[in-house]
């Protein structure tokens, strides 16, 4: 079992512990000594406090009890401290050393945090060993140590109820267990991760909705409120994208507009977020003006948030020019989105969908297109490197093939790839260029299931994407990828 040393407070040496075994005098007086081991004194003991709840706590609570022996005359205690260690099964124990009051109380918060080091933030009776120890200066003025003995520290963390899975119910997909979706998670424990997320669509304005634990399907009780059951806000109706969430009479969300969104819960701090994330698509030169969705929505404009959007290529002659079409409305010429005036090579501009006319690179050289649907206007910014890397393969691998042979993807536009992965069994993967990890390889430390889209680094960490299928869009330049769930 690998061990680390946490140090609390001032460093203190707590090298060699025994017992002395000379006379009570002896301790008192004791030889001086350049590596000082630790004593006892009769009947000066630490013994066990209750267990701690520590959803219940204050500010500080009792570890142990410390007796009221008397000490010998002008021995005097400074401070007291315990060593503690994780009992029970953990892959890598953390002995830590904390200071605490005399009357052997530390910090809430400090043993919360120590705890989940440990073994997570479940809610869960969790059992320390405490080694107590205090220091103190005799009549001499040299520095004591006394070994008050160990005692066992049994605390639960504060954390909320949070269910195995939760599943989205509404005016969108139904009141009832026949029509609920699943949110997505990536499969960790939930005190690991508390974070659930689903995208889905409104077809309408004003529909509600609201979100159904599991232990409501495993109880058979599906509309259930209380600590563990149904989850929605505290004021029906409510229209805000962001805020808190309830079981204590749960009112609906309601999505004033219809569109598709982005639902994300931190079941942690019982909190939601909603972002609306209508996918654009170019249609242009570059993809031959295919409106055809099956085999034209291969360049996705890659999301950055906030409604805001980009594409990085190789605007080549001939085949710089392009509209916009979402995800809704693809094939659809009468509500493209382009510019006001047909062909423009403006530097920036402003994106209309009734008439629009097609939107030209300023040259034909690499640029970034970045369109903010917020705001509807567009920009162009020149990339700095002219003569990027290009190469022959860029793959997907993963825990999904074993680390093994690659899933090649297709070089739809230049640096632009695209392919349609089914992920059989949640994992991790990268992306990489021409099979080989001496190459370039790109991730990030991100699940999938709770922000499809992001920014992987070359050498970055490996990526989880939970069980589905997807067409996956990825930018070797800038690192831009997108994971859309079919």
């Amino acid at each position: 079992m690998k061990k680390h040393i946490i140090f609390s407070g001032l460093l203190m040496s707590l090298l060699l512990m025994s017992s002395c075994n000379g006379t009570y005098d002896d301790w008192a007086s004791p030889q001086h000594n350049d590596q000082e081991a630790a004593i006892t004194i009769p009947g000066f003991t630490a013994t066990a406090a209750n267990a701690i709840d520590l959803g219940k706590a204050g500010d500080s609570v009792k570890v142990f009890c410390l007796s009221s022996a008397a000490l010998p005359a002008g021995v005097t205690r400074q401070k007291t401290r315990m060593i503690i260690t994780p009992k029970g099964d953990t892959k890598d124990a953390t002995i830590t050393k904390i200071n605490t009051t005399d009357d052997g109380k530390i910090d809430s918060a400090s043993l919360q945090n120590i705890i989940a080091m440990n073994y997570g933030k479940r809610p869960v009776a969790r059992t320390y060993s405490a080694h107590v120890y205090s220091n103190a200066i005799n009549g001499n003025g040299q520095a004591i140590l006394i070994d008050a003995g160990a005692v066992d520290i049994v605390a639960t963390p504060a954390a909320p109820f949070i269910a195995n899975a939760y599943y989205l119910v509404g005016d969108m997909v139904g009141w009832d267990a026949t029509g609920m979706v699943k949110l997505s998670h990536s499969s960790q424990d939930v005190y690991a991760d508390p974070v659930f997320s689903i995208e889905f669509k409104t077809t309408a304005a004003g529909q509600n909705l609201k979100l159904i634990p599991q232990t409501n399907i495993d109880n058979n009780t599906f509309w259930y409120e209380g600590t563990q059951g149904v989850v929605g806000v505290k004021t029906d109706g409510d229209t805000s994208t962001s805020g808190s969430l309830v079981t204590t009479s749960p009112g609906a969300i309601k999505i004033p507009d219809a569109g598709t969104y982005l639902l994300t819960i931190n079941m942690m701090d019982y909190t939601y977020k909603i972002e609306k994330t209508n996918k654009y698509y170019l249609v242009g030169g570059l993809q031959n003006w295919t409106a055809d969705p099956a085999t034209g929505m291969t360049c996705l404009f890659y999301p950055m948030g906030n409604g805001v959007y980009s594409y990085t290529a190789n605007w080549e002659s001939g085949k710089n020019n392009l509209k916009i079409w979402d995800q809704d409305s693809f094939g659809n010429w009468n509500v493209a989105i382009g510019s006001v005036k047909d062909g423009a090579t403006d530097m920036s501009g402003s994106l209309i969908s009734s008439s629009a006319g097609a939107i030209s690179s300023p040259t034909t050289e690499y640029y970034t297109l970045t369109i903010n649907m917020s705001s509807k206007t567009y920009e162009w910014q020149k990339i700095e490197n002219q003569s990027p890397t290009e190469y022959t393969k860029l793959s997907l691998i993963g825990a999904f093939n074993g680390w093994g042979t690659d899933y090649e993807l297709t070089q739809v536009t230049k640096h632009n790839w695209y392919g349609k992965f089914t992920q059989t069994t949640a994992g991790e993967l990268k992306f990489r260029a021409n099979d080989s990890w001496d190459v370039a390889n790109w991730g990030i430390k991100q699940n999938i299931g709770d922000k499809y889209y992001g920014t992987a680094t070359n050498g970055g960490g490996n990526m989880t994407v939970p069980v589905g299928t997807y067409s996956v869009y990825f930018n070797d330049i800038t690192g831009q990828f997108a994971f859309v769930a079919q």
